[in-house]
């Protein structure tokens, strides 16, 4: 009888040692599994926007959400806007792509590095193409919330930069 008691008793320590490995039962195992699922999150709307799918970059923004872009741009929230916005771009870029792009989360920021490429071959709203091309390293700032949905998008490139490759703007000396 004695033994019995021995022998349940390694078998219920065993298993509840078993049971504590496999689940993720301290913070830096969720907080890892949270970080992977909002990389997930990000760069499916990175490998969206690639492909020219502009709803489809935009189908895990949260409600309010708002796109800050670069320095000097006005903010964005109006999803409709956002899409038709998108298409223009990607007929004036049709040959728009990101390379290299590398994801690192950090909790409920994710930064997304790459270089982004295209050829202006089509007229913009209020900018006429001029078949010159751009070619710029940029790190994208994503903010999640608590469900894996994208609260905030900026870019830390400006705008200044693409003007400038495209012959619109010129660099201060």
């Amino acid at each position: 009888m004695k033994s019995k008691l021995t022998l349940m008793a390694i078998a219920a320590g065993l298993l509840a040692g078993c049971a504590t490995k496999s689940s993720p039962s301290n913070g830096a195992d969720s907080l890892a599994i949270k970080e992977e699922r909002n990389k997930a999150v990000v760069m499916a709307s990175e490998t969206a926007f690639i492909k020219q799918d502009a709803a489809g970059s935009l189908k895990d923004m949260a409600p309010g959400f708002v796109i800050y872009g670069s320095r000097g741009q006005k903010p964005k929230s109006n999803l409709d806007s956002l899409i038709t916005e998108s298409k223009e771009f990607f007929h004036s870029f049709p040959d728009w792509k990101g390379e290299d792009l590398k994801a690192v989360a950090f909790g409920d920021t994710v930064l997304v590095m790459g270089t982004w490429s295209g050829t202006f071959k089509n007229d913009f709203p209020n900018m006429k193409a001029n078949g010159k091309a751009v070619k710029y390293d940029d790190v994208e700032i994503f903010v999640l919330n608590k469900e894996g949905k994208i609260i905030s998008q900026r870019n830390t490139q400006s705008n200044v930069t693409m003007g400038a490759q495209l012959g619109f703007l010129v660099p201060a000396k």
